[in-house]
Parts: C-alpha cells; structure tokens; sequence
C-alpha cells in the first residue's frame, strides 16, 4: 500500500477553481448511526441511516478584486458544486473525484496573526449526494 503525500490537491467550488490557494482540507464523508435494539438487547446494534458529508478548506486569502474574498464571500448560504481530487483535477483510478452540491455555510474572512500571511477558510455541508468518481 502506498502512502500519499497532499501536495497538489485541485479543488473547485461553486464552479470556480480555487486550488491555487488551498492549504489544508478535510472531506468528512458518515452516515448516521440508527439504534436497532428491542427488548432483551444487551448491546447497541446500530444500522447506517441517513449519509452526509461536508468539510473545510484552508485558503490563502487574497482581497484583489475577482480573487479568493470575492469568490468565496458571495458562496455563504448558497447551494453550489464542490469538487476536489488528491492530486490535479484529472480523474483516475489513482486519483479519484469527491464531488456534489454543497451548501456553503461558513467562512473566516479574517484569519492570522501579526507577521503570518493571511488566511481563511470555508465550510460546507451536504446538499446532495456526494459522488466518488475513477474516470
């Protein structure tokens, strides 16, 4: 089994490719645990339920017109496409792609400290399936 080092993730959101400014993301993918238990049970015994996906994306943020702040402040509270490869946008068997529409819920506009570059970060959750692709 081979390991993976992240060091061209390819992301785009709302159809707009952002990798350029990417600096960490997390895709958190589950599905809800029901509790099948009856009387007599011992143990919980859960079965998966409803799916939901969502993460976070580190960004370096850039305030230029057109760039990273006005790409992702007008995303908030709207339904849009994500999608996001390990290694450069193209699709493969070792390089699969996580895509599906989101809703984009959060972002930090103004993230760092004095001296460090600045940052920022987005949130998004399911608002649809999410889809693993290999080609």
């Amino acid at each position: 089994m081979a390991s993976v080092v992240l060091t061209n993730v390819s992301v785009t959101v709302g159809g707009t490719d952002i990798s350029v400014y990417v600096t960490s993301i997390v895709l958190d993918y589950e599905a809800e645990a029901v509790k099948d238990n009856g009387m007599g049970s011992t143990t919980e015994i859960n079965k998966g339920g409803i799916k939901k996906w969502g993460g976070s994306i580190g960004l370096k943020q850039d305030y230029d017109n057109g760039l990273v702040d006005d790409i992702v402040f007008a995303l908030i509270g709207t339904q849009g496409t994500f999608q996001g490869w390990p290694a450069s946008n193209t699709t493969g068997v070792n390089n699969p792609k996580y895509s599906g529409t989101c809703m984009f819920q959060g972002y930090a506009p103004l993230n760092g400290s004095h001296g460090e570059l600045a940052k920022s970060a987005l949130k998004f959750l399911s608002a649809g399936n999410l889809s693993r692709a290999e080609a």
